[in-house]
């Protein structure tokens, strides 16, 4: 389909509301029930919210995550461009022609009922998405948290909040205490939550709506000594911590390593080697919490 017929349909869809941000969930669970509920098919997702950093964030985990050999999914926004960057499958854009078909057999199935611009290409990435296999989901919140578009999907393997300060007061509150609370909207039961270090205020919202559903994981520099990453396989050797995941209690476990301090375990050593660039082939959770971790320092 030509390119400029894709553009048509993008411009169309803002005609079906009135306005173009309306926060409110019902429109999108009565549009993903009517094309067969695509967001319960979709792989383990990581989901990030905060106001800085969030695309970042999801670079940061597509990068390390597809070195690791993983077939990653990702969905962020705005674009730079052209609307395909907001859909990744498999790491690669969605092409015009597919992106095209499934945007006509989304507007088929809604059939001209009220639904924002965002909810429609929502509900369209989570279609392409739930069609394509792949080993994990990155996810970038809209706008919010807890009444965002993306804040649908249930199999969440993990929830980042980046950092958090003034932004869309008009929708979100005119207190960093109501932004946050917006954004913490994102914490599911049974879920790591993962964040940086914020404003005192900022972390007490988020340590309190973590520890209604889970314990709390917390990255701060003013108790972890970080040395600056340089970029994947680049570390000062004289200071080497990682992240593992308990599968127990899915908290993260912080552990310091000195150059003199010898890993303790096979899986150690592993991500060791992974870290200082050794080839080896690590198990896909070494490689996603280390994705986790590194997403979120700060430096």
């Amino acid at each position: 389909m030509p390119l400029v017929n894709l553009k048509k349909i993008l411009i169309s869809l803002q005609d079906y509301h009135p306005k173009y941000i309306d926060l409110n969930l019902n429109r999108m669970h009565r549009l993903l029930k009517d094309l067969g509920d695509p967001h319960l098919d979709l792989p383990p997702t990581i989901h990030v919210a905060g106001t800085n950093g969030k695309g970042s964030t999801i670079a940061f985990l597509k990068s390390i995550l597809e070195y690791g050999g993983l077939k990653v999914h990702a969905y962020t926004s705005p674009h730079l461009v052209s609307f395909n960057e907001r859909i990744r499958i498999n790491g690669q854009l969605i092409t015009d022609d597919y992106l095209s078909e499934l945007l006509l057999e989304v507007e088929r199935i809604n059939n001209k009922k009220e639904i924002t611009f965002f909810e429609f290409t929502t509900a369209t990435a989570f279609l392409a998405f739930s069609r394509v296999k792949a080993d994990l989901l990155l996810l970038e919140v809209g706008l919010g948290g807890r009444l965002d578009a993306t804040n649908v999907v249930p199999n969440i393997l993990a929830s980042i909040i980046t950092r958090i300060s003034f932004d869309h007061e008009h929708f979100l509150g005119d207190t960093l205490s109501l932004i946050t609370q917006e954004k913490c909207g994102i914490i599911k039961k049974k879920t790591p939550v993962i964040t940086i270090h914020q404003d005192k205020n900022v972390t007490q919202i988020i340590k309190r709506t973590s520890k209604e559903y889970n314990k709390f994981i917390e990255n701060e520099k003013s108790k972890i000594n970080i040395q600056r990453f340089k970029g994947l396989g680049e570390m000062n050797p004289e200071e080497l911590w990682q992240t593992t995941l308990d599968p127990e209690n899915r908290t993260l476990l912080l552990v310091n390593y000195s150059n003199n301090t010898k890993a303790k375990s096979k899986k150690d050593q592993d991500l060791i080697q992974i870290l200082m660039g050794d080839e080896v082939a690590p198990r896909k959770d070494f490689i996603i919490n280390r994705a986790l971790e590194v997403s979120n320092l700060d430096i």
